[in-house]
């Protein structure tokens, strides 16, 4: 029972401070995007993910948050790098 109390402890005191270092970094965020990859050769669109939140798109596609709200909130659709090859474009798109 010490050992589940001790291990309780550290889980509860680990994250108290996560919890509060995350939520400093966090950037407003302004509803879900959708994820798509278009094909370049026939410009054909299929959404990858759908109504996911921006957080989950940027960690999809290795950008920063703050980035692609910014660009987001201006109306602009983002550059998705990781989906992308010599046939498909990736970006990222409010819904």
């Amino acid at each position: 029972m010490r050992h589940f109390r001790i291990g309780l402890v550290t889980l509860i005191a680990s994250t108290a401070i996560l919890v509060p270092a995350g939520l400093a970094n966090a950037t407003p965020q302004n509803g879900l995007v959708n994820v798509n990859v278009t094909d370049n050769l026939n410009g054909n669109q299929t959404t990858v993910l759908y109504q996911v939140t921006p957080q989950v798109a940027a960690n999809l596609c290795g950008i920063q948050l703050a980035a692609l709200n910014a660009a987001l909130l201006q109306g602009q659709a983002v550059a998705c790098t990781a989906l992308n090859t010599a046939t498909q474009t990736g970006t990222i798109t409010y819904l």
